[in-house]
């Protein structure tokens, strides 16, 4: 799937692991030029440089994890950046055939990608990314997820959220298992402490939460409903006995109330408290015994919770239905009320207020003789046509 043209000289790169200085040669947490192929092993990268439409460029999904850090706003700061200073750091795609045409997927670069797609948005002229860096070596997709992991791990080492940490960790450690590294989990996780300074007693965490952990604890604990350090505690627990206290946790934080928030982590913490005294048990019996206790407890809790909670739902539920009654109601007699009801009736007691004012007294003496004869003019047609409709009011029978 390479590119046939040759590759201009000098732009050859052997696959070593990254270097801590190459890191530092990235824009933006992105990896650039300077990781070009830059993954274990012995092969050799060839690449050529060429403009690329935008509109040619398709992000890569195996970017996904990582994609989940970014935001709006560091996007933003990025193109103002490129708008005053250019694109510093290439972007680095593979071409693939997408409906007879060829496109380009990005293996280094989404961030600056976005930025500039951000900034043609904003001036048309702004339609095309200078002197990609586009590899022409075939490459397996299990190399081209090397490439793209090891350049983010680089880069982002530090990450701030520990899901994406934790999962990108295993993932990558993963792909060095595969061909062509078929790399043991030894040899793996010491490539990625490598790259990324990872500390291995945490990589071994991660390894153990990602693969010990059920379906349902791993959920709560990715949408931090569990904090890390509990999720490890979890992971003590055998299958049978996370699926258990895991249904529990899912139930307590179904209860969407921010009202109860408090109450919930309160029963989080107390059953995690608990399980501590679980690994205290001098026997397994015991050790069973205080776990059932665990459960039992937080049980009875989360059945409390759920018993306030519905109280106060309804009765939420029935405040607001009282106010929708009586806003209703409040409509309907608007609806009866009479065309004299409605317009006079307020009119007229506008009219008693306001010649019951002295100010209005005052004001009177202040007005000149054409506006006092145009108000007496507009009174007395006022009156008449009232006196009227009293007429036709007092006839119908």
């Amino acid at each position: 799937m390479g590119l046939k043209s040759k590759p201009k000289k000098g732009n050859e790169k052997k696959l070593n692991i990254p270097t801590s200085s190459a890191a530092k040669e990235v824009n933006d947490n992105d990896a650039g030029r300077a990781l070009v192929g830059k993954i274990v092993g012995n092969k050799t990268i060839e690449f050529e440089n060429k403009d690329i439409s935008l509109a040619d460029i398709r992000l890569n999904p195996d970017n996904e994890i990582f994609r989940q850090n970014d935001n709006g706003e560091d996007i933003e700061v990025l193109a103002e950046d490129i708008k005053r200073n250019g694109l510093l750091h290439n972007l680095v795609v593979f071409p693939e055939q997408e409906d007879g045409k060829t496109v380009y997927v990005l293996l280094s670069g989404e961030r600056r990608y976005r930025a500039l797609m951000m900034l043609q948005e904003q001036d048309a002229t702004w339609n095309a990314a200078k002197n990609c860096n586009v590899v022409t070596t075939p490459l397996s997709p299990n190399e081209k997820k090397v490439i793209l992991y090891s350049a983010n791990l680089q880069v982002r080492g530090g990450f701030g959220d520990e899901m994406i940490r934790r999962k990108a960790t295993v993932e990558f450690i993963e792909c060095l298992q595969k061909e062509p590294y078929n790399l043991n989990q030894a040899e793996a996780k010491k490539t990625l402490k490598e790259i990324s300074g990872a500390v291995g007693r945490t990589i071994d965490k991660d390894i153990r939460i990602e693969h010990t952990l059920n379906k349902q604890l791993l959920q709560l604990l990715d949408e931090k409903y569990l904090t890390r350090n509990e999720g490890e505690e979890l992971t003590r627990l055998d299958q049978e006995q996370q699926q258990r206290i895991g249904s529990l946790f899912e139930e307590l934080f179904a209860i969407e109330n921010p009202e109860v928030k408090d109450l919930q982590d309160e029963i989080k913490n107390e059953a995690m408290a608990g399980l501590e005294s679980v690994w205290g048990g001098s026997s397994t019996e015991e050790r069973d015994q205080r776990f059932e206790d665990v459960l039992a407890d937080m049980k009875a809790r989360i059945e409390k919770l759920t018993v306030k909670e519905k109280e106060e739902s309804d009765a939420e539920t029935e405040k607001q239905a009282a106010l929708e009654r009586e806003i209703e109601t409040a409509e309907k007699k608007a609806e009866t009320k009479t065309f004299v009801q409605k317009t006079l009736q307020p009119l007229a007691g506008k009219i008693g207020k306001k010649i019951a004012t002295p100010a209005y007294k005052r004001g009177l003496k202040k007005m000149s003789r054409e506006q006092r004869a145009e108000d007496i003019k507009t009174l007395d047609e006022l009156i008449k046509k009232a006196a009227k409709l009293k007429e036709l009011l007092e006839t119908v029978e």
